[in-house]
């Protein structure tokens, strides 16, 4: 690690900006693209080993929920002893990321990359994901964002320059549109300016929809939101941000909104009046209700984010998140006062038991444990009435692959299967087998190639869900799959070559030898990859259509 030369954060040695004040570190090649790095980019360099599942861990007894991963194996959990004891550990559900960065050969150690963008020209852009044209990203027509000499262009997919590499700063194309920070311009797929915009320009990663000069636009830059209201988008590095915050032009109301622009909470404010909120950091998959902390100058209270009702009145206490809709009040010596928690638009459960603690035991249950009388309650959040424990059924997390293809991955003496209903549709002679992602997996299905990946024999295959039958042989016994694009990558067992593979195309190239670490970016329909001189971008066909300079 090394610190910042401007404000002396602890960063990535191979940073070439802060991540907390943006400042350009002396001695960094000049890289504008990373500002522009999504969640995806980050997590998806280099190449990475897809984790096996494992036996959820026991707590207290009870299995806590886990997430299922996107690999199958063949391991035997252990059944839970009868009596749960005391537990202090939170039951929540343990994240697995089914992309984490690592190789079977040679092996590379796990490395987490966290990009907090830049606050440059006040600008986050992430490539975007919206469930009406959620294949969109893979088009035909698609145009690439390049960098050569410290400028960013755009090409198709052929390698046609469609706008030759002269910004300085400039986003990926969203829809149609791209914007141009150097000279505050959105420009559309020919290079034409479409329009101006005066100060802030943002991308909201989860719609795709943009925030320009605080109006909310959508895709097709249609205004979702009238004048006078003005959006702002909360910046959080720990909790994902579901919601938007609004104030009228007047400064008499502020309040909460939805990503397509729906308010669902006003507060009416007095001249000068502060506003802000906290949204509760929800973790467990058992929940679908938000709430937050609403504050109106000193005063704060609980609000759900979702209708807007107010279920904890404003007070002059302070009030504190614990995660899960789960708060805590302090009075104004900050005293602990009492717990709660808020479910139903209403407050589910409360306590003054400052040692005890309120955990997600499962869908409509939470799990309370009395600290003085060292025991555990159980209580039913729609009822309100305390139950059995034993009577409590911990639903399965249901996995989205299965539930949109109506197939199941299923053991049958000792090997793996897939079946739909009664019907097996992939034989069961797989030690493994693992889903593809899901959004990957319907382009896929779009192109007659409805893949899962089995393997067996210390080899790979990628099976077509709709014959049963592996239509490609891997020699790897790693296959690793990069979020929301149609590459994977591997190594070979016996040359330890390393490889690129696009799943429709079925063609593949070596990753260069002069490729820097964590120099791979995966994207919907190409791939780029970073060596010492060079940025160089590949097509879907694995054809090499861009070379970029680096800025000396």
């Amino acid at each position: 690690m090394k610190k910042c030369n401007n404000c002396n954060n602890f960063i990535n040695d191979e940073a070439e900006f802060c991540p907390f004040c943006g400042k350009k570190q002396e001695g960094q090649v000049e890289t504008p693209q990373a500002n522009f790095l999504s969640n995806q980019n980050a997590n998806n360099m280099g190449v990475s080993a897809p984790i096996a599942a494992t036996p959820e861990p026991q707590v207290n007894g009870e299995q806590a929920a886990s997430e299922v991963t996107n690999t199958y194996s063949n391991q035997v959990q252990n059944p839970a002893p009868a009596n749960p004891q005391p537990a202090y550990g939170n039951q929540d559900e343990q994240r697995v990321n089914n992309n984490q960065n690592q190789k079977k050969k040679p092996i590379v150690p796990i490395v987490i990359v966290l990009v907090l963008i830049a606050a440059i020209a006040y600008i986050v852009i992430k490539k975007p994901f919206s469930q009406k044209e959620e294949l969109s990203n893979f088009s035909s027509d698609k145009i690439i964002r390049v960098l050569n000499n410290g400028k960013f262009g755009y090409i198709n997919l052929e390698g046609k320059v469609i706008v030759e590499p002269k910004y300085e700063y400039a986003s990926d194309f969203n829809g149609n549109y791209a914007a141009i920070l150097d000279n505050k311009e959105i420009i559309d797929t020919k290079g034409n300016v479409v329009r101006k915009y005066e100060n802030e320009i943002e991308i909201e990663s989860e719609t795709g929809n943009w925030i320009i000069d605080g109006r909310l636009y959508d895709k097709s830059l249609k205004p979702l939101t009238q004048e006078g209201i003005k959006v702002s988008k909360k910046s959080s590095l720990l909790i994902k941000q579901h919601y938007l915050k609004w104030e009228s032009a007047d400064g008499k109301k502020a309040g909460i909104m939805t990503k397509d622009g729906k308010i669902t909470y006003t507060a009416d404010l007095q001249d000068g009046d502060y506003f802000d909120y906290t949204q509760s950091d929800v973790r467990s998959s058992y929940l679908t209700e938000r709430y937050c902390i609403v504050r109106v100058e000193d005063k704060r209270a609980i609000v759900s984010c979702d209708t807007g009702k107010v279920v904890y009145d404003f007070t002059d206490s302070r009030i504190e998140d614990e995660d899960n809709n789960i708060f805590e009040i302090h009075d104004s010596n900050y005293d602990f006062v009492k717990r709660i928690y808020a479910a139903n638009d209403q407050i589910a459960y409360e306590t003054t038991d400052e040692n005890g603690r309120i955990d997600i035991y499962a869908k409509g249950y939470i799990s309370i444990y009395d600290s003085k009388n060292y025991n555990y309650k159980y209580l039913d959040v729609n009822s309100k009435k305390f139950v059995n424990y034993s009577t409590i059924k911990k639903e399965e997390k249901i996995d989205k692959w299965e539930e949109y293809t109506k197939m199941k991955r299923q053991n049958n003496n000792g090997k793996i299967g897939i079946v739909k209903g009664e019907a097996v549709v992939v034989p069961y002679e797989w030690n493994e087998i693992e889903y593809i992602d899901l959004y990957v997996y319907k382009y896929l299905e779009s192109k007659g190639k409805p893949y899962v990946i089995g393997r067996k024999d210390e080899k790979s295959y990628l099976i077509n869900t709709k014959t049963g039958k592996s239509e490609r042989e891997i020699n790897t016994d790693y296959l690793s799959q990069k979020t929301e694009s149609d590459f994977i990558a591997y190594a070979d067992n016996d040359t330890d070559e390393e490889y690129f593979y696009n799943l429709v195309t079925g063609k593949q190239e070596k990753f260069p030898k002069d490729m820097v670490f964590w120099g791979a970016n995966y994207y919907e329909r190409y791939v780029r990859i970073e060596t010492k001189d060079t940025y160089l971008y590949y097509n879907d066909e694995c054809e090499l259509i861009y070379t970029g300079q680096k800025n000396k």
